[in-house]
């Protein structure tokens, strides 16, 4: 699914740097889709300009380019998420194995991240 935000938004925690931005430019794929327990929705993205895999967001800040879903599952149980999520089968049975995957993606560990590329390659092609 690819989303474009509603406008730009930058978050910092409690410094003037930013922990990560939203362009309005810019689309994003989602890769994980989260429905917390109460009801909230929330978008896992990737975003090159932070190390941090993947960013979370509120659904409410942007709108749906593509609705597009090949192959992705729902799953109740994942650790580390609560309620539902929604993504590809491939990375749910990576989760479900191994909770702490994105860890390894954000070190580099170069199995890991080429699973992820196999996954979801169209990552590493420019954003419209």
């Amino acid at each position: 699914m690819i989303v474009r935000p509603l406008k730009n938004f930058i978050e910092t925690k409690g410094t003037n740097i930013p922990t990560k931005a939203l362009d309005e430019q810019k689309h994003y794929e989602v890769i994980i889709e989260n429905k917390h327990l109460l009801g909230r929705k929330t978008y896992f993205l990737i975003d090159d300009m932070f190390t941090e895999f993947p960013t979370e967001w509120n659904s409410r800040l942007f709108e749906v380019i593509d609705q597009n879903r090949d192959e992705w599952t729902t799953s109740k149980n994942v650790a580390g998420f609560p309620g539902t999520i929604s993504c590809k089968a491939e990375l749910l049975s990576l989760l479900k194995s191994d909770s702490r995957f994105f860890e390894h993606l954000v070190d580099g560990e170069s199995d890991a991240v080429a699973r992820f590329s196999s996954i979801f390659p169209n990552l590493n092609k420019k954003n419209s």
